[in-house]
């Protein structure tokens, strides 16, 4: 007889991320870039003190929150962002997930909810209903992924919670603007609840004037709880690394969910997290922020309807023409790929609401040197959708195709930047691409005319 299990994790489903990478990697030749992961080493000055600490036999427990050192540090790194914490009141997490998990596990009693805006990362909902709460979904679509303060009132009910933001956003790199942030706040105030701001992302922002919840509304820090991780902006996500912020009424409860959750984040790691603060992640976003060119061009090449991300590494394409959800579209671009048996690679996205497909674009330069040794790159893009609708199912990727490879692909600014960060594999990789491109050209416009 099988014994009763907790009924809220019944009702969850597996990751749709990973279910999508699983069924990805059984067909050979798919380049999936569903993982929210950047494709960067983590800096050698912060595994440097990895060594260091181990070395000199930093295994032991470390105390719950984190060392007293790493806190002070991250109370000032947050206080340069203009985000006002003492080193009590943050703790040193096993990554954002444990953050948000220890956050809602503190904060929530069965029957609660919590407004999560969609387009969101799934994980909210998964930790909300584990903690036998409600997750309740606002729709920000209609208001172009911002939140419409009318809409947000309509959700409220005696039994909300909290309602969680990430800004920029996860999976449509969208920010949050100041009407945005000021509605969050009047009804957060108002409704007396908490605002959970996922702000993992806030190192990796491509527009000017960007501003956090906690930086705009201080009036309201007891209500607030800030996540941040070390695994965007540094490429530290194997490393499991994540802190969070709160007034000290609020931080105290939160502690007694981690220490019964982790007990502590890993000893031996901790000064390599306070050496992380001091490195600039700025080559990295530079390199994020070519790739985003590169990407946009091509889904607006494709007829892909996107809102132009503003910060971190993800691009949101709507596929509502196609009649199918998201994990449909993503499975049957896989196999229809497959089926076509030709030369070009699909690349395969996560879903995350239907209607709508996130492509990350943070391990795209792995996946660009794998694709090229293949021969991905050339100049015309085989689409199995077009070919089912009777069309012509290769796409010109470029306007001016006797253009060579290099410009095409990168053009000046983004050809710098790669070569800047890149400059061992750079040369290689466009090598490679513009011969691939050159043998393929003629091929593909041969079929194309027939």
């Amino acid at each position: 007889m099988r014994l009763p299990m907790n009924t809220s994790l019944a009702t969850l489903k597996p990751s749709g991320i990973r279910r999508i990478n699983a069924l990805a990697a059984q067909h050979p030749g798919c380049i999936a870039l569903a993982l929210g992961e950047p494709d960067f080493p983590t800096p050698d000055v912060i595994s440097a003190e990895v060594t260091a600490a181990l070395d000199r036999g930093d295994t032991h427990y470390p105390p719950n929150n984190g060392r007293p050192a790493l806190r002070e540090a991250l109370s000032a790194y947050m206080g340069d962002a203009g985000l006002t914490f003492s080193a009590d009141e943050v703790i040193l997490t096993d990554g954002a997930t444990e953050a948000l998990s220890a956050a809602f596990m503190a904060m929530l009693n069965p029957g609660d909810e919590v407004i999560i805006p969609t387009p969101a990362f799934g994980l909210y909902e998964s930790i909300v209903v584990a903690n036998h709460a409600k997750a309740v979904f606002l729709d920000t679509e209609p208001a172009q992924f911002q939140i419409d303060e009318d809409a947000l009132r309509a959700y409220v009910t005696p039994a909300t919670k909290a309602i969680v933001i990430c800004s920029p956003n996860n999976p449509t790199g969208c920010i949050l603007n100041t009407a945005s942030l000021d509605a969050v706040a009047r009804v957060a105030e108002e409704a007396g609840i908490y605002v959970v701001c996922d702000d993992v992302y806030n190192r990796l922002v491509y527009v000017d004037g960007y501003e956090r919840f906690a930086q705009r509304h201080p009036e309201l820090r007891e209500q607030t709880v800030v996540i941040e991780s070390f695994s965007k902006p540094w490429a530290m996500t194997g490393w499991r690394l994540g802190w969070l912020a709160a007034a000290a009424p609020v931080i105290a409860e939160i502690a007694k969910a981690h220490q019964y959750l982790v007990s502590s984040a890993v000893s031996f790691e901790m000064d390599a997290a306070a050496r992380a603060l001091t490195v600039d992640p700025t080559p990295m976003l530079e390199v994020y922020r070519a790739r985003r060119e590169r990407v946009l061009a091509a889904l607006d090449a494709m007829g892909l309807d996107v809102v132009e991300p503003a910060g971190a590494f993800y691009t949101f394409p709507s596929i509502k023409k196609f009649g199918l959800t998201s994990e449909d579209f993503c499975i049957k671009a896989i196999k229809e790929a497959e089926a076509y048996n030709g030369p070009s690679i699909i690349i395969a996205y996560a879903p995350c609401i239907n209607h709508g497909i996130k492509g990350g674009m943070g391990n795209a330069q792995h996946e660009m040197k794998r694709a090229v040794d293949c021969g991905y790159w050339h100049l015309y893009r085989y689409n199995p959708l077009l070919k089912k609708e009777g069309k012509n199912p290769f796409i010109l990727d470029s306007k001016e195709p006797q253009q060579s490879f290099r410009e095409y692909l990168m053009g000046e600014t983004r050809y710098a930047a790669l070569t800047r960060t890149f400059p061992d594999i750079a040369e290689e990789l466009f090598a490679k691409a513009e011969e691939f491109a050159k043998k393929k050209y003629e091929t593909y416009k041969e079929l194309a005319d027939k």
